[in-house]
């Protein structure tokens, strides 16, 4: 018995020191202008710190660092994508611009090579090609839960 097909996947695809990566849009609540967040003592330097958000803390988070990728400066094309998750909550992840939304269809989510990756395989759920660019697909739960925050921190340390 065939299968039905299943829906596309909407991605919000975005930049990080040089490598496209994307989101869920269904973990996107919003993207917000860059403002630099109020440090809070004894956070991980994962963590950069809080924006308040329409009366809301939300953490950001340097997924630069917890992906061992390059730091870059903030530019006007610098922004906080705010995502939720059901194991972190509300978070916002810096990044240095956002592309675009695209849709894929389940098939085209190819898995993430052995090697060739920029970035830790277990935070990928795969990679993708909208368009003419390979795209890294990030496993939002994965990489932006609470215990993987603090590991990252304690890696660091």
């Amino acid at each position: 018995m065939a299968s039905a097909p299943s829906e596309p996947m909407q991605l919000l695809t975005f930049v990080l020191a040089d490598v496209e990566l994307a989101l869920k849009l269904l973990e996107v609540t919003q993207i917000v202008e860059y403002a630099e967040p109020t440090r809070v003592p004894h956070l991980p330097e994962v963590i950069r710190g809080v924006i308040n958000l329409r009366g809301s803390v939300v953490p950001v988070v340097d997924l630069r660092l917890k992906l061992g990728l390059a730091a870059r400066p903030v530019t006007r094309r610098t922004c906080i994508v705010v995502v939720e998750t059901r194991e972190a909550g509300t978070l916002g992840i810096v990044a240095d611009s956002v592309r675009q939304v695209a849709d894929i269809a389940p098939e085209e989510l190819l898995p993430v090579p052995d090697f060739g990756i920029p970035v830790r395989a277990e935070y990928l759920l795969g990679i993708c090609k909208p368009g003419e660019r390979m795209v890294l697909v990030i496993d939002a739960p994965k990489a932006l839960s609470p215990a993987e925050l603090l590991a990252a921190a304690e890696a660091a340390a």
